[in-house]
């Protein structure tokens, strides 16, 4: 049903040559990041999985700057389906995290850079902490760009706003009052992910399920709206 379509976006983004810096910058700091080992495991996939939310939303606003107005409008009506369009565009840059995430996953454990032996529990607790905070990084970025967004400088500064208001989530909610606490969940929930990984032994079982999906279940809400928002336009 979209094999056509995903083959065309990942061309069309090949052919722009935009996934370069994104890439080359994140295999440069895991190469570097894994220079002395050894490493603990589930705080070596804390630092990789937020590097893989940065980066993705870096691949996510320039996938989506890929192609002009006129080779959107021509793909639009070629489908006559801006859902499955959208949707597509999401798919294709979820494919291009995978490589982010197999790099991450891969490269330390055929390295033996960790600290370890690495179980069956580490390896899905890091791919999915991998593959959740990509989602969280497309999720931010979709609202910053051309379509909602026309300066590019705006568009950058928001997503670097509202990673670093991510990250400070535990913070913010230390200030404010139990009862308004609930109001840092607005904000992308990097910080609880992240915290997960760095303290993972002192979490239970249901604990760490939860987080695993929270990110998944911000992801699903967000751009679930916005595929909706693109639907309209």
């Amino acid at each position: 049903m979209y094999k056509d379509l995903l083959i065309y976006l990942l061309r069309n983004y090949n052919r722009s040559y935009r996934f370069i810096p994104p890439l080359f910058t994140y295999l440069i700091f895991i190469g570097m990041f894994y220079t002395y080992k050894p490493n603990p495991v589930m705080g070596s996939f804390a630092v990789t999985s937020v590097l893989s939310f940065i980066v993705t939303a870096w691949i996510c606003y320039s996938f989506m700057q890929s192609e002009s107005p006129v080779q959107e409008e021509i793909t639009l009506l070629h489908l006559r389906n801006p859902a499955k369009y959208y949707i597509g565009l999401l798919i294709a840059i979820v494919l291009m995290s995978l490589i982010l995430l197999i790099v991450a996953m891969a490269y330390p454990i055929v390295g033996d850079y960790f600290d370890r032996p690495v179980g069956s529990e580490d390896i899905l607790v890091g791919l999915l902490s991998h593959l959740g905070l990509s989602f969280l990084g497309i999720a931010i970025a979709v609202f910053f760009t051309g379509k909602f967004v026309s300066r590019p400088s705006v568009s950058i500064g928001g997503i670097l706003i509202v990673i670093t208001l991510s990250f400070c989530q535990g913070a913010i909610s230390s200030q404010l009052s139990p009862s308004l606490e609930w109001l840092t969940w607005i904000l992308p929930p990097t910080f609880h992910s992240m915290n997960l990984l760095m303290n993972y032994e002192r979490y239970s079982g249901a604990e760490i399920v939860w987080l695993l999906m929270v990110p998944f279940i911000y992801s699903f809400i967000i751009l679930t709206i916005y595929i909706q928002c693109m639907r309209r336009k």
